[in-house]
């Protein structure tokens, strides 16, 4: 459960060009922190995604065993997107 804010447009492109100069990612491992039972955390702001983080956390319901492969063998690399 959490509480949506809603804002203007010009609020919202300041706020995401600041989200942008915050250097934290969110990997495999930050995320499955995250998807933790948990209550009262600080909001968390995340500049990159680990590559292929969606399809990865998707796999890991459907074949468990592909996930683990693929674990043991991918590196750290993180997909930065560039927006106006």
């Amino acid at each position: 459960r959490f509480t949506a804010q809603a804002s203007s447009e010009n609020d919202f492109e300041t706020w995401l060009k600041d989200a942008k100069k915050i250097n934290q990612d969110l990997s495999l491992g930050s995320y499955e922190r995250l998807a933790e039972p948990s209550l009262h955390n600080p909001v968390a702001i995340y500049s990159a995604t680990e590559s292929n983080l969606y399809n990865k956390i998707v796999m890991k319901f459907m074949d468990p065993a592909h996930h683990e492969a693929e674990h043991q063998h991918d590196s750290a690399h993180f997909d930065y997107e560039d927006q106006p």
